[in-house]
């Protein structure tokens, strides 16, 4: 019997199965009836909704390649609240705001993930490490970051903009 689900977007859906049985791949389509689409099917359809907009993106910076990915609403908020903004007028708390921001976003420096790379500083948690470790960088490096995820939303606005039209 199956025991989960794996796919990516744009791929089948299929069941992942765990005891040596048979795995079926159940094609999503467009031109599939949605009353005959299995319940598995449009379920991952609205997993695949926490990705719509979603942009990962690698690019140069002074000889190093970063990877970066757009932010979740819950992982934005989070960034915010660790900053411990309490009033618009908390200006030491709003520039700390990329570090958080970055924390989540960069994903990878020249292939080693940023979790590694931060993993001997000070943190009781990798997210915190990773901020740690963000802030031994230089301010002109952080800009530069911030500036490139400026960008990764840009587009991802752009996409769910694009889709939008569509309808």
């Amino acid at each position: 019997m199956p025991t989960g689900i794996k796919a990516t977007m744009g791929e089948s859906v299929k069941p992942v199965d765990n005891t040596g049985d048979k795995v079926v791949s159940i094609p999503q389509t467009e031109s599939s009836a949605p009353e005959t689409r299995p319940i598995v099917a449009k379920a991952l359809n609205l997993e695949d909704l926490t990705f719509l907009g979603r942009i990962t993106d690698k690019f140069p910076i002074g000889g190093f390649e970063f990877e970066m990915a757009t932010l979740t609403a819950g992982e934005n908020e989070t960034a915010l609240l660790n900053t411990g903004v309490s009033s618009p007028e908390d200006i030491r708390a709003m520039g700390s705001l990329p570090y958080y921001v970055l924390a989540y976003s960069v994903k990878s420096i020249n292939g080693i993930t940023l979790g590694n790379i931060a993993a001997n500083h000070d943190g009781d948690t990798t997210y915190e490490k990773k901020v740690a470790y963000l802030k031994t960088l230089q301010q002109t490096v952080i800009s530069a970051l911030m500036e490139h995820y400026s960008k990764l939303q840009t587009r991802s606005s752009t996409l769910i903009d694009g889709e939008q039209s569509k309808n």
